[in-house]
């Protein structure tokens, strides 16, 4: 999912760009969701981390995000009420860490802060600990997913395709169920949505004239006529994967051909040589009969 502002709260807007310095490597991407009422500070923070490869970092990772958080809402609240923060009724709001899992192997890392830290055990008492939630798409069916009947549930089952077998199950959900999840959903929602649409469309290589068809569905809410589409972006991928089959054949068959006019060319030169070979013995036998005949005329 894409960074995207918060509309009930501007703390994302000033932290993400912190976000963005401390993840230099680029693997996960990131979105804060708060709960709170409209211009007011949120009493819960959901921190959510997007991986698609288990990353033994995360819960640095988190910890850093976290600090982030923490960090731009002391500066806000500052603003709003000076001098708040010194205050001894003064709390930061919780965060719930989440690591959001696409991948299709299992989650091997330590959700455990604690565990990233050396000698955690015999130093306990000094070191902050915290243990985030997993949320691994692949361990959700298709099913389980849809019986929620919610936005997430259905990003989750977008989110779970990675290859056309997966894209073959998902054309069989009927086009009403996806239809009556999206038919209500906030434009804040929906942009998430097109987010997830159009990385879809970028793993399974549509043409840029398609990936804007898609779009225009998801804006219009009628998600469920994607389908049809998405069948023919199906048969793209198998046929894709014919071509690549197709192009190994055409190489095998290539170097078999290339090995016989190279075995063919051995043979040639084999027969050259021996064809002088019998030259040079004929020439042999001729010169050693030139050389009796010349000793008996003497």
């Amino acid at each position: 999912m894409k960074k995207k502002q918060n509309r009930t709260q501007s703390v994302e807007t000033q932290l993400a760009g912190d976000i963005s310095k401390s993840s230099k490597k680029g693997t996960g991407r990131n979105r804060l969701l708060d709960i709170g009422k409209k211009n007011e500070p949120p009493f819960l923070v959901s921190l959510i981390d997007h991986k698609s490869l288990v990353d033994y970092d995360a819960a640095m990772q988190l910890f850093r995000y976290m600090m982030c958080i923490w960090t731009a809402y002391k500066k806000e609240m500052e603003i709003k009420h000076k001098g708040i923060t010194g205050r001894k009724s003064f709390r930061y709001p919780v965060i719930i860490p989440i690591i959001y899992y696409e991948g299709k192997s299992t989650w091997t890392a330590s959700r455990n802060f604690c565990d990233r830290i050396g000698y955690s055990s015999e130093f306990q008492k000094w070191i902050p600990d915290f243990q985030y939630e997993l949320v691994s798409v692949h361990e959700q069916s298709n099913q389980d997913l849809l019986k929620r009947g919610d936005e997430i549930s259905l990003i989750m089952l977008m989110n779970k395709i990675q290859n056309a077998d997966d894209l073959e199950q998902l054309l069989h959900i009927p086009a009403d169920k996806i239809n009556q999840i999206v038919k209500d959903s906030p434009e804040h929602v929906v942009d998430i949505m097109v987010s997830v649409m159009e990385n879809l469309c970028f793993k399974i290589d549509v043409s840029a004239e398609e990936r804007m068809k898609c779009v225009q569905k998801v804006r219009e809410r009628k998600m469920g006529y994607l389908w049809e589409n998405m069948e023919k972006f199906s048969i793209q991928e198998e046929r894709r994967k014919t071509e690549k089959q197709r192009k190994k054949a055409e190489a095998a068959e290539k170097r078999a051909e290339e090995q016989q006019k190279l075995l063919k060319e051995e043979r040639q030169k084999n027969r050259e040589i021996e064809e002088k070979l019998r030259a040079a013995e004929a020439l042999i036998k001729q010169l050693s009969s030139d050389r009796q005949e010349h000793s008996q005329e003497i």
